[in-house]
């Protein structure tokens, strides 16, 4: 890979490349409360109306709190609605997360969901 002023050869300058804006988001850990559902929701709302627009969504890890929500299942649908209307989503588990629940929402190990 070239630098700026001089680019590797086939390779368009920098001010010539298009932007990817990829959204990072971990640690969510829904578990049944209010105050992380809110926050998710406040996160999706701000990346929506990113005037940015936002290319690619990367979930790396603890989603959701699975054995201390009443409803995990519910927890990965919200979370999947939410963000997948946004932009492509990349799914990463953490030891916090239902691996059979995120694979029956199809999202188990590292997966895009579009």
């Amino acid at each position: 890979m070239g630098s700026d002023s001089q680019p590797a050869p086939g390779e368009a300058p920098a001010s010539q490349r298009a932007a990817v804006v990829v959204a990072h988001l971990a640690d969510m850990h829904l578990d049944g409360t209010a105050l992380p559902r809110l926050r998710l929701e406040a996160v999706a709302n701000r990346l929506r109306a990113s005037s940015d627009g936002i290319d690619m969504i990367v979930v790396t890890g603890d989603l959701v709190e699975a054995t201390e929500s009443p409803d995990p299942a519910s927890d990965y649908t919200l979370i999947d609605e939410l963000l997948a209307s946004i932009a492509p989503v990349v799914w990463c588990p953490g030891n916090s997360d239902d691996r059979v629940l995120m694979d029956r929402r199809g999202f188990s190990d590292v997966r895009v969901r579009t």
